[in-house]
């Protein structure tokens, strides 16, 4: 006798008889129903579609890490969560008809009692003595940010997309811009910064950075 089928009880499709069945549960039911209960129901529709039914266990277990799996995938780069705490980058800057200098980064980022996020930084070029800058960023509410920067020559914006964060500031008032790309990891816990310096939109530089939040 065939084992009976339960096609038309949801949109997922049944490997025995490649018609849909409900192979995963509503949302709703994962909170307000006992795990056991989500189980045993589990391995019902297995046990009616001919299949062999997996262990409680592995349901289980199935139940609590795809939530949590599904959560650290979705880094999103807002300076407050990509640079709070301390970090460190090391980078090269490489500028038209010059040599290419490298350089070190300490960073301390805190959230501000006003709402917005302050940036410490300690910059440190080969041959050079270190100097201090600092960056205030305010979010706007559509995803963008304006910020401040100490050695910048005006207001800079930002924009959030996903894992990537834009950045655009003026670096003095004869028409020298900097536009950043950084690419936080899906863990979080590195930063890729690649940075184009232009005058007037014309590109007289680069630089590369790996930024590494601390543990």
């Amino acid at each position: 006798m065939a084992p009976r089928c339960l096609g038309k009880a949801g949109r997922f499709r049944c490997p025995e008889c490649r018609t849909p069945w409900r192979s995963r549960l509503p949302p709703y039911l994962r909170h307000h129903m006992p795990s056991h209960r989500i189980a045993a129901m589990v391995t019902g529709f297995m046990r009616r579609c001919g299949m062999r039914p997996l262990s409680a266990v592995t349901i289980l277990f199935a139940l609590w890490v795809a939530p949590a799996a599904a959560q650290t995938g979705t880094v999103q780069a807002e300076p407050s969560m990509i640079f709070a705490g301390h970090s460190t980058g090391q980078g090269e800057l490489q500028m038209l008809f010059a040599r290419p200098r490298r350089f070190h980064v300490e960073s301390d980022g805190q959230q501000q009692t006003d709402g917005s996020f302050r940036l410490d930084q300690r910059v440190s070029f080969e041959g050079e003595a270190p100097r201090t800058r600092h960056w205030i960023i305010r979010a706007k509410g559509d995803g963008s940010f304006v910020f401040t920067l100490s050695d910048a020559a005006g207001q800079g914006t930002a924009v959030v997309e996903g894992r990537r964060l834009r950045l655009r500031y003026p670096v003095n008032r004869g028409g020298v811009t900097i536009r950043q790309v950084l690419d936080t990891a899906a863990d979080g816990r590195s930063i890729t910064n690649r940075g184009s310096i232009r005058w007037l939109g014309i590109p007289i530089g680069r630089l590369s950075e790996k930024i590494t939040r601390a543990p």
